[in-house]
């Protein structure tokens, strides 16, 4: 069967562009298959074996996905698995517990499996038996965010307002920002304290602020409250971010180095530079390749950087935003989602007859 004739369907727990895997592991690979005249659903569509020959899942632990994998095999379909974090790292816990647990079980009916960085599929290779020739990298794709957004809600035009007067009663300074979720001691505003403290050290000769963009207010309260420079919390909002962000000068991004943070993309530091602005941060391996263009773990050294040059002229990140966009834009990665669902026709077969794959034959 050629690909044209396969019709593809591609699932997550919960299809929200708010979810970055989602936005970039799901919503834009789909909006370019279906450009390309490939015939794909989303979870807005009910998974249906007589329609659908090949099942993708992101960002998926669910039982609604595992009942769904089920019937996909049952039917000799083909599943694809998509893995963008490491979850056997962390505390161990009941919800780590139930995580690694849904993900084996997803792993055993997956015929194929793609990871975002080569170190986080080693990572789940080491944890989860399975044969690396039936296993794909492919990046997470460039996420950039429009500015001027008619969709803003009264909420986000608010959060806006209140960023931008901040910035104003702080005029002159080098406003940096850190983004992103927080997630314990793994990754997060944990990891934030020792930049605070490079900041503030930077801040007895040049005038620096910091925003925070995430989804831990209390948490930011608690770590803020010894901060000895100008700080401001709004909640991460797909509505309003990419204005937010366009707004300061410098992304800061420190990471401790564990388990978790090893397998990270490079999608946070990506994001930032195609924004237009500079970037501080920690090395983990998917870092290493923009080193050219911003040397990292060097944190006194680029604040004097981004400082005496404005990072709208900098002509290395003017290199990096070419070289990223050369890399990771939405048409590349589309083209290796592409290629991927590309592979021979036993996709359409599916790889293993119905009643192999039991629920009771599942990995606990």
């Amino acid at each position: 069967m050629k690909q044209r004739d396969l019709r593809y369907y591609w699932h997550a727990d919960r299809c929200d562009p708010r979810i970055a895997s989602v936005r970039l592991r799901l919503l834009h690979p789909v909006a370019f298959l279906q450009s390309a005249g490939v015939s794909v659903d989303t979870s807005d569509v009910v998974f249906d074996p007589s329609r659908h020959d090949v099942v993708l899942f992101c960002k998926s632990v669910s039982e609604g996905a595992l009942e769904i994998a089920l019937r996909a095999k049952a039917a000799g379909k083909f599943v694809v698995y998509d893995i963008c974090d490491n979850v056997f790292a962390g505390k161990d816990n009941k919800k780590t517990a139930r995580r690694s647990a849904a993900v084996r079980k997803m792993l055993a009916l997956a015929d194929h499996v793609t990871f975002t960085t080569e170190v986080l599929r080693q990572q789940i290779l080491e944890q989860v038996p399975y044969d690396i020739g039936k296993t794909s990298v492919i990046a997470d794709c460039l996420d950039c965010f429009e500015q001027g957004g008619s969709s803003r809600s009264v909420q986000s035009l608010r959060a806006y307002h209140r960023t931008a007067n901040f910035l104003r009663r702080n005029e002159g300074a080098l406003h940096c920002i850190w983004f992103g979720k927080s997630q314990g001691k793994k990754s997060g505003l944990a990891h934030l304290q020792a930049a605070v403290r490079y900041l503030e050290g930077f801040s007895k000769r040049f005038p620096v602020t910091l925003t925070i963009l995430s989804n831990r207010p209390f948490r930011y309260w608690l770590y803020s409250r010894s901060w000895k420079i100008p700080h401001h919390y709004e909640a991460w909002d797909l509505n309003n971010f990419g204005d937010i962000l366009a707004m300061h000068d410098v992304t800061v991004i420190p990471l401790e180095q564990n388990e978790y943070t090893l397998g990270k993309t490079i999608n946070r530091p990506a994001t930032a530079i195609m924004a237009g602005l500079g970037v501080i941060a920690d090395s983990i391996p998917a870092y290493e390749e923009l080193r050219p263009y911003i040397p990292l773990d060097d944190w006194s050294a680029q604040l004097e950087r981004y400082w005496n040059c404005a990072p709208s002229g900098d002509p290395q990140l003017a290199q990096a935003r070419l070289y990223l966009e050369s890399r990771y834009g939405k048409e590349q990665l589309g083209r290796q989602w592409l290629e991927l669902l590309s592979m021979p026709s036993s996709m359409a077969a599916g790889g293993r007859a119905a009643e192999e794959v039991q629920p009771r034959d599942l990995p606990l």
